[in-house]
């Protein structure tokens, strides 16, 4: 049992992961607004972001962690462990079929998506939006598979690892951005294509990002679970208990998720820029929050 020592040094590295990866997100997101202020791509980006990141929001670190985290921190406690290492993998399992299901509905159904959600964008800035919502749909399902390593690592009292990879996602974005800007991008082409470019690379920064992020964790889930055994199993004991704390989870964050479609539409109405705008408010708005609060809040 963890001292109250060990529990301040835990809670200080659950604060330090989280402020690091809240520090570099404000720093991908000046870039972001640097490089693509608030035109048309600039638009298009918002919305072909969102709703992955809905997803990654609606099955991620809150609702995963918060239903798999005491089913499977039970049965870890037991003095055989195969029944944890069975429920561990057959979550895994459950969540590479979802994660897969989820991209290849998103890539094929991205054009309905930005017709709905960002109703109010128009020629390059939709077809722009459709071609970077099919790159980004991967990004939700390995967030999802992030959220399962956090709730292993977690379990096993890894903390720092789990929520500082999460950083990794901003310094994939951030090193994209750069990349791009340096090598890619030239005062001589049109505007148009410049923004593109940057949009693309942004996009495939960000996809890369979240495989960093799932990389560097699974090492250690391997370790603390003594292997990583796949299973494809709803009989596997606590898979139902887990499933049923998960869905009021479910709902619960979806109400919350509602009012960001929302204001990604009402943005993409407001005309060129306004989904762009609305969301470097939002940022300003909720920074202090995100810095602070949420770090103390999580240790």
């Amino acid at each position: 049992m963890s001292g109250p020592g060990a529990g301040g040094r835990q809670a200080a590295q659950v604060a330090a992961g989280i402020f690091l990866t809240r520090v570099l997100g404000y720093v991908r997101e000046l870039l972001f607004a640097h490089y693509l202020g608030n035109d048309w791509a600039a638009d298009a980006f918002r919305v072909a972001l969102r709703i992955p990141n809905t997803i990654r929001n609606l099955l991620g670190e809150g609702t995963l962690a918060g239903s798999f985290i005491p089913v499977y921190a039970a049965l870890n406690e037991r003095p055989d462990k195969r029944d944890a290492r069975a429920l561990a993998g057959a979550v895994l399992g459950l969540l590479l079929l979802a994660a897969s299901a989820l991209a290849l509905v998103g890539i094929a159904a991205a054009p309905a998506l930005v017709t709905v959600f960002g109703a109010g964008l128009q020629g390059q800035s939709r077809a722009l939006a459709v071609a970077l919502m099919r790159i980004l749909f991967p990004m939700s399902g390995l967030m999802v598979i992030s959220a399962w390593c956090l709730g292993v690592l977690n379990t096993h009292r890894q903390f720092f690892l789990s929520y500082a990879a999460q950083s990794l996602w901003n310094v994939a974005g951030i090193a994209a951005l750069g990349a791009a800007a340096a090598w890619l991008v030239t005062p001589t082409l049109p505007l148009a294509e410049r923004l593109t470019r940057l949009s693309y690379a942004l996009a495939w920064g960000t996809v890369a990002g979240a495989v960093l992020q799932v990389a560097v964790q699974l090492p250690a889930c391997r370790r603390a679970l003594g292997g990583l055994a796949v299973r494809f199993s709803l009989r596997t004991a606590g898979v139902r208990d887990v499933v049923v704390a998960w869905l009021p989870l479910l709902i619960g964050a979806g109400v919350a998720q509602i009012s960001g479609l929302i204001d990604t539409l009402l943005g993409t109405l407001a005309g060129e820029g306004g989904a762009s705008s609305l969301g470097y408010a939002q940022l300003l708005q909720v920074l202090p929050i995100s810095l602070f609060g949420a770090s103390v809040a999580q240790a």
